[in-house]
């Protein structure tokens, strides 16, 4: 496999653009480890006229184009992603140039059959969703915003979407800590019974990072160094059950936040490389107008793309480790 490395051509290249849009930054969800703050609704329409715009600008001179939908929970402002995706695949008919691609982060709750087919439908081809385990381990992480568990609706969403002919990836995302990796060889034992044929289903297993949650201090992470026999023994038990997966020689090193064509757009406009250190100075980049114009502080940029001129393994792999311009 060559070196990522030696691709920085695609990251920087004006030929691709990936936005990585938060529909809204509300959430149904109170994950007990959850980083974010759900202080901005659903999109502001003039965002949303901006990010069309944009869209219209570029598409001429685009190769590449992918949108990917992030929150919040993208599912509650499924008006803002039926906007948008259906200006981008006019753009595509008018531009046979235009590769798209486009990819969800979702909590599940309301993907779902008829939500799933519309979207896939609208061209969003990969959709992930996360479990935490067995369901009495999932119903304690991953709660409803009136506390109450979610296991079963997601998993009954997931049935029903395999009985769907539409073609996308459904990438499972199993969460993994000190307290619950005993157990998930039971999820994945009845992750196989249900989905196990269908090879639009892929698991990825990994362990639950932290990301400056409140509530971090409750749960007993795995040090990716030294726990890393536990994620092994699991992968090694998902491949003997015949199950597919995303493994770590699958995920690139690179950074999105590290490539230069690639951004993050807020609520509220404003424009961000990272989707976890959401509200830190460093990394308010810019604004987008309801014109399309995009206005970013070329020298926070050039910081956070300092990897791809370096070719510096860590700004690679994390642009916000050492952060040179600013110290918290």
């Amino acid at each position: 496999m060559s070196d990522p490395r030696s691709q920085v051509s695609e990251y920087v290249t004006h030929r691709r653009l990936e936005l990585i849009l938060l529909a809204t930054e509300r959430c149904n969800f109170r994950c007990t480890y959850c980083y974010e703050q759900f202080d901005h609704g659903r999109m502001e329409p003039a965002v949303v006229e901006g990010v069309k715009r944009l869209l219209s600008a570029r598409s001429s001179e685009l190769d590449v184009l992918r949108l990917a939908w992030f929150g919040g929970e993208p599912l509650l402002a499924r008006g803002v992603i039926r906007d948008v995706m259906g200006h981008a695949r006019a753009l595509c008919r008018s531009h046979p140039q235009l590769q798209f691609y486009s990819d969800m982060a979702t909590n599940g709750w309301l993907l779902t059959r008829g939500v799933f087919d519309e979207l896939v439908d609208l061209g969003v081809a990969t959709f992930q969703v996360t479990f935490d385990g067995p369901r009495e381990w999932h119903d304690r992480r991953r709660l409803r915003i009136d506390g109450k568990g979610s296991f079963h609706r997601i998993w009954a969403n997931l049935q029903s979407i395999h009985q769907s002919d539409r073609e996308a990836l459904i990438q499972v995302r199993v969460h993994v800590d000190g307290e619950n990796y005993t157990d998930i060889p039971r999820f994945l034992e009845h992750f196989e019974t249900e989905f196990g044929r269908d090879n639009r289903f892929i698991l990825f297993i990994r362990p639950v990072s932290r990301l400056g949650g409140c509530g971090d201090d409750q749960l007993d992470f795995l040090d990716t160094d030294s726990d890393a026999g536990p994620i092994a023994d699991l992968r090694r038990k998902a491949d003997r059950c015949g199950l597919s997966q995303i493994g770590d020689e699958q995920l690139s090193p690179i950074c999105y936040a590290a490539k230069a064509n690639t951004l993050v757009i807020r609520a509220d406009g404003r424009v961000n490389k990272c989707t976890v250190a959401l509200e830190r100075p460093e990394n308010q980049v810019g604004r987008i107008d309801a014109r399309g114009k995009l206005a970013l502080d070329q020298e926070l940029m050039r910081t956070w793309i300092r990897g791809v001129i370096s070719g510096d393994d860590e700004a690679l792999s994390c642009p916000m480790n050492d952060f040179p311009r600013i110290t918290m």
